[in-house]
């Protein structure tokens, strides 16, 4: 497991020295920053588990630094340290959904390691209720999705699934055809990342196409520039893909949210495998019921074959008997004429 990562802003380098320091020989690894601007950058492109940020500093604040990054990476630790504990600063950082203060200057490193261990845990608290929240209303769907049987109708229920779980009115079922590696879609809600029109050979269609492990895209924050990109110009904020292997088929399962909405988070990205997993068992379940649905049909055709046959043979029989009775009187009376 690779260490937690920390990115350390504050305006004095002495502090953000120290705390490198003292967070490299506990088994952490830190970045460190003088400069709110480098650091916001930095969080854009990289993703990080801890943010340890000091409040005052010049040109942006610590509460600034503190919105981007929870914009850019919603799962990201908050770690205040500041030198002016005072209740109003306590407050604001309850408020913006700060996992921990520390007061400056600390007086031995026990302190500022138990502070970071202490908001790590606790942020990890936060994303398991999450999940368990999240989790609860999964029975009823895996029992809706189960007892559907008809194709057509069990894509719209696993769609409307995804949209209603995940607060997001983009969604689409797509299947892959593994030659040209083409996406056709089966069925799609709202904003579709790809279309008739998509081509086939920009970054994000080829991404699908070929894309062996679940994958989340959001327009801001750490990821690929190219996808980000094409994202931006679809219209879409975030997108999540999780391909669905099947013994007949492999398909692609697409959740997205529009410009302007939050990002996807991890817990929305392990609702989503779930999701995709009952999906695929529901998607199953029908194509075998299908299969029985169409054994018993030919069953039925072959008893009303047999039946039909057995008639015929019944009548046969009888008319061979009848005509057996007639032709007996009919040879004698065909013989005594003959004399």
């Amino acid at each position: 497991m690779d260490n937690p990562l920390v990115l350390v802003l504050d305006d004095e380098p002495g502090i953000t020295l120290l705390c490198k320091r003292l967070l490299t020989r506990a088994g952490f690894d830190a970045v460190t920053f003088t400069e709110p601007r480098k650091a916001m950058d930095e969080l854009t492109r990289r993703r990080f588990d801890l943010l340890l940020v000091d409040i005052r500093m010049p040109d942006v604040d610590g509460f600034g630094v503190i919105a981007h990054a929870q914009q850019a990476q919603p799962d990201i630790a908050v770690l205040v340290m500041t030198g002016f504990g005072t209740v109003e600063t306590a407050i604001r950082a309850l408020r913006q959904g700060v996992d921990g203060l520390l007061l400056k200057p600390f007086e031995k490193a026990e302190e500022l390691l138990s502070a970071v261990r202490l908001a790590l845990a606790d942020k990890q608290k936060k994303l398991d209720a999450a999940r368990i929240q999240t989790l609860r209303p999964l029975f009823s769907v895996t029992e809706s999705l189960l007892t559907e049987t008809d194709p057509r109708h069990l894509l719209n229920l696993i769609l409307s699934a995804v949209s209603g779980h995940l607060s997001c009115a983009q969604a689409a079922y797509y299947q892959i055809d593994p030659a040209p590696d083409k996406l056709n879609l089966l069925a799609g809600r709202g904003i579709l990342p790809f279309d008739v029109g998509a081509d086939p050979s920009s970054p994000l269609c080829v991404m699908a196409a070929r894309l062996e492990s679940p994958l989340v895209v959001n327009a801001q924050g750490p990821g690929d520039p190219a996808l980000q990109s094409e994202l931006t110009r679809r219209g879409l904020a975030a997108a999540m893909f999780v391909p669905i292997n099947r013994p007949s088929a492999r398909s692609l399962l697409f959740a997205g949210r529009e410009t302007g909405q939050p990002p996807f988070r991890e817990a929305d990205l392990e609702m989503f495998q779930i999701l995709a997993r009952q999906a695929v068992i529901a998607m199953e379940n029908a194509r075998l019921y299908a299969e029985l649905r169409d054994y018993v049909r030919r069953v039925e055709d072959s008893q009303q074959a047999l039946l039909q046959a057995e008639k015929m043979a019944a009548a046969g029989r009888l008319t061979a008997s009848i005509a057996h009775e007639i032709n007996n009187p009919l040879q004698a009376v065909q013989n005594c004429i003959h004399l």
